[in-house]
């Protein structure tokens, strides 16, 4: 099979380390700005901080893509509500969808990993709302406005994205998590290319998983927990942060 257009949610992991892809690929933010590491909203090796962002962006264009879904670990169940409710207002308009779990006192959210490795983002925009000790919050928006944002091997991690549409050179569906790693190129020992460990025999690299040579999608809407790339350039970066009454 060489090609398929898929019009369904695209999901994915970050340091930059996970993006998101539901039915394929995906996108997530950047981890440049002190205070989203600050804040949690930047993903950190052991736990996400569970606070969603949203994302959208014009289009997305990548290479030697694979998607698979892990639950991960987030550092505090306090926001679980709020990622459930992002989720469900971005794909059904309304309500909740189950994205996260409570298992022996630790919380989980059901990430779907997408990774590129190389990605053209086009028409980058974030948003990442967090509360603060004053009882309001603050909400971050970060966009790219001066032209095409530049990715290598980016990781995001999702629980929901939409696309207008979505297309994929010679697909493979149904692949173990290794076997679509080491098709598309990436190498174990890395959080950029082998963020689980498929690649080192983990337990992950027997899942499921789909890889393909190119993948495109346009009109991206996403809810993400994290996302990680090895190399990340903006271009007209620009930043401000403002006070809400609430997230």
């Amino acid at each position: 099979m060489s090609q398929s257009d898929l019009g369904a949610p695209v999901v994915g992991r970050t340091r930059w380390r996970r993006f998101g892809i539901a039915a394929g690929a995906g996108l997530g933010a950047l981890g440049i700005v002190g205070y989203l590491a600050a804040s949690g909203a930047l993903a950190l090796s052991f736990a996400f901080s569970g606070i969603p962002f949203t994302l959208s962006a014009d289009s997305l264009t990548g290479n030697n893509f694979v998607q698979y879904a892990f639950p991960d670990r987030v550092a505090s169940g306090a926001g679980a509500g709020g990622l459930n409710a992002a989720a469900g207002q971005l794909i059904n308009g309304s309500g909740t969808i189950n994205n996260t779990a409570t298992v022996g006192g630790t919380t989980y959210a059901s990430d779907t990993v997408s990774q590129f490795g190389t990605a053209t983002i086009a028409g980058l925009r974030q948003q990442i709302c967090a509360p603060t000790p004053l009882g309001n919050a603050i909400r971050v928006t970060l966009a790219g406005t001066g032209g095409n944002t530049q990715a290598s091997n980016l990781v995001i991690q999702a629980p929901a994205l939409t696309a207008s549409n979505a297309r994929f050179s010679n697909i493979i569906i149904g692949e173990s998590v290794h076997d679509a790693l080491a098709a598309q190129g990436f190498s174990g020992g890395s959080d950029f290319t082998d963020p689980y460990g498929a690649l080192s025999s983990q337990p992950i690299g027997g899942s499921f998983a789909q890889g393909a040579d190119a993948a495109t999608l346009t009109n991206i809407n996403q809810i993400g927990v994290g996302t990680e790339a090895g190399s990340f350039a903006i271009s007209g970066l620009k930043l401000y942060a403002e006070f809400v009454s609430a997230c």
